[in-house]
């Protein structure tokens, strides 16, 4: 059943792959955008199927919203167009993390079953001067699938039987104690195993210990807890530190007294001695073979299997979910930049079109003046600008015949913003009524749209503010801690 495992989490992929089969016939609006080409074109292919086919993408309320701030955006395809281009890549970036999310945690998962750590009953041990290697084991009994328990075995590395490094014995003697020490205090009171080390970090010398009493403790630092006294005993630890030919020797009093373990501790124990007695029986070798009958039940070994694989799946899915929403709150983002945009160049727009027409220019001469300067800037290099957009189009429908007071209506329609409107009805009325004094009409609205502009900045400033009193609020608590904590330090 655990080898089924992997395969279930490519059952979202298969799924894709059949609705890919299903899409092959959509056909993308807009086909020399990114977002129809390649890789990413052939899930928006299926974001566009889905969509087509699922009434919750169409929902009217945000479908409405949505495809009004598009059409502000994508003037070179059709509002219809720019909506399916849009729901077909967002629902398709979304389709392409499931998928990706589907075939990696499969391979994860597959990796994760892979145990490599042991080996027709045993455990590979690292090379010379490799370091030891700890491995996280499981072993059940053979004849008792309930019974299953984990344990942590450390396998020493192949060591040399010959010559050592070489060290100042002195140096080394005197850290010594407190190395060999662990968890322990001091050699004083000893009640966990000692750390009988055979190098020292930075110090290239071979150390052999000699136990004055090898029923209270193991050559190997372990405590023999069965033979330790309730009032503790003292035994003398004496460490041989080896170089060529040289060798020095420190003795060390150790007093150890019995600790206190649990039935599951105690358990563990009994299991790590076999596995060390096992370790030590074959350190020269390149494997160290596992117990396989303990207390005359039977064990079957294996490495202990961790598979991150749901957690990947879930946080892909996790982030599908976010990009499809945040898709949205793009949208929205640019919408709201397009309107700060046109809101700023508002001023300097008016203040044109009154020197112009000062001059003698027509509206429509007017418009079609500053379109041109625009398409020559934009051939220039320059940056692209929204009221410049609008008005290249107004421009269009004025050429394509359209008249004047329909092509300024939907100029400020498309601006959607109060200033644009109030400004399009007075050239409307102008061209409809006459209106002798729309130049004092313009002024006004040009000194209006700078006042408006000054209260915009005004409130930007003051959010900014807002925005900063935070920082400066830390910077205080900073500043006050710099200053009381030594103050108080020096009472």
């Amino acid at each position: 059943m655990a080898g089924i495992i992997p395969f279930l989490y490519l059952i979202p992929a298969a799924g894709i792959g059949i609705l890919w089969l299903f899409a092959r016939k959509e056909s993308l609006p807009a086909g020399d955008r990114e977002e129809t080409k390649g890789f990413r074109g052939q899930f928006a292919g299926i974001g566009l199927f889905l969509y087509r086919r699922i009434p919750y993408f169409g929902r009217r309320g945000r479908r409405v919203r949505i495809t009004a701030d598009l059409g502000v955006l994508e003037q070179r395809v059709s509002s219809q167009d720019a909506e399916h281009l849009y729901y077909a890549d967002k629902i398709g970036v979304a389709v392409m993390l499931i998928f990706a999310g589907s075939v990696l945690a499969c391979l994860v998962s597959v990796s994760a079953r892979q145990d490599h750590v042991v080996e027709n009953g045993a455990i590979g041990r690292k090379d010379y001067g490799r370091g030891t290697r700890k491995e996280t084991l499981v072993y059940r009994a053979a004849d008792d699938d309930s019974f299953e328990k984990e344990i942590t075995v450390s396998v020493t590395e192949r060591r040399y039987t010959a010559e050592e490094t070489d060290r100042l014995f002195a140096e080394a003697a005197e850290k010594l104690p407190s190395v060999i020490a662990g968890e322990n205090t001091s050699l004083d009171e000893v009640r966990s195993d000692l750390k009988l080390v055979r190098t020292m970090e930075g110090y290239p010398f071979a150390i052999s210990w000699k136990i004055g009493n090898y029923s209270l403790l193991h050559s190997d630092g372990k405590l023999q807890t069965d033979h330790i006294p309730t009032e503790g005993a003292v035994l003398m630890l004496t460490a041989r530190f080896s170089y060529l030919d040289r060798q020095w020797e420190q003795e060390l009093p150790v007093h150890v007294f019995p600790p206190l373990y649990s039935q599951e501790e105690l358990w563990e124990q009994g299991m790590q001695k076999l596995l060390q007695q096992a370790d030590q029986a074959t350190e020269h070798e390149a494997y160290m073979k596992l117990p396989q009958t303990i207390g005359g039940s039977d064990y079957i070994w294996s490495g202990k299997t961790r598979d991150d694989a749901g957690l990947l799946f879930l946080l892909i899915l996790i982030a599908a979910a976010g990009v499809y929403v945040m898709k949205d709150r793009d949208l929205e983002k640019r919408v709201r930049e397009r309107e700060e945009e046109l809101a700023g160049d508002y001023p300097q727009f008016v203040s044109k079109l009154t020197l112009y027409l000062g001059a003698g220019m027509t509206v429509r001469n007017v418009f079609g003046k500053l379109a041109g300067d625009y398409a020559g800037r934009r051939k220039r290099g320059g940056g692209s600008q929204y009221l410049y957009e609008e008005l290249g189009r107004a421009v269009n429908e004025i050429e394509s015949g359209v008249s004047e007071a329909d092509a300024y209506e939907h100029f400020a329609f498309r601006c959607r913003s109060q200033q644009y409107i109030r400004l399009c009805t007075l050239l409307t009325q102008n061209l409809r009524k006459g209106n002798a004094e729309l130049l004092r009409l313009l002024r006004e609205e040009s000194k209006k749209a700078l006042d408006e502009r000054m209260d915009r900045v005004r409130k930007r400033g003051e959010e900014a503010g807002t925005k900063l009193l935070l920082p400066m609020m830390l910077m205080l608590v900073v500043v006050m801690v710099m200053i009381m904590v030594p103050a108080f330090l020096s009472i």
